[in-house]
């Protein structure tokens, strides 16, 4: 069996808050822009209700990621005492 190099703990952290911080703010600056958009005084019913739906979207999609993460810490501290 091949050996496995130890990854630290601070390593994985580090990992992935950088990937959170990307997808968070991913999705909140397609919220920003199309709150900008939506402010907009001369824009049609059916595009603000498009960049709303969009902004709808993005809020689940970052609830989803952030529910996702709760879940695989909740795992990693139930699991790190059954070992």
């Amino acid at each position: 069996m091949p050996d496995v190099p130890k990854v630290e703990p601070c390593t994985i952290c580090q990992t992935m808050a950088s990937f959170l911080s990307h997808d968070i703010r991913h999705h909140l600056s397609g919220i920003y822009c199309n709150a900008e958009f939506m402010s907009a005084p001369n824009i049609c019913p059916t595009d603000r209700q498009q960049l709303l739906e969009e902004v709808r979207e993005a809020i689940q999609n970052m609830t989803g990621l952030l529910d996702f993460v709760l879940f695989a810490a909740g795992s990693l501290v139930l699991g790190h005492g059954s070992g």
